[in-house]
């Protein structure tokens, strides 16, 4: 492909290889979004197959491919949290009773819903 001028919407001036592979990693950033949604929803093998039918991805997608990117996904989100915290109350368990009640309407979250009082 010859490296022809192309000037963006904020006046950047790039050759049209380059614009295409930035177009190359939103299609990588997009697959990987669509990997990780369905292998939290169905298996990874179902997974890699519906993507590998649906997307032009021009090479097989497997059930391992699918597994480790899902790992990495989990991973990074891991790393994100830091420190697991055993409490988020401070002090002895015996003054909690003296703790001002908290405002309503109190919003728990539980394994991605939401418990309202």
């Amino acid at each position: 492909m010859p490296n022809s001028v192309l000037i963006t919407n904020s006046g950047v001036v790039r050759s049209r290889r380059v614009a295409a592979s930035g177009l190359n990693v939103w299609a990588a950033r997009a697959l990987s979004y669509l990997q990780t949604r369905f292998a939290g929803l169905t298996s990874y093998g179902l997974s890699a197959d519906m993507l590998s039918e649906i997307l032009p991805l021009g090479r097989a997608l497997h059930a391992t491919t699918v597994r480790r990117q899902l790992q990495a996904t989990a991973q990074r989100l891991e790393n994100e949290l830091g420190d697991e915290q055993p409490s988020f109350i401070t002090g002895c368990p015996a003054e909690w009773a003296e703790l001002p009640r908290p405002d309503l309407p109190l919003v728990v979250g539980l394994d991605g819903g939401y418990v309202h009082s």
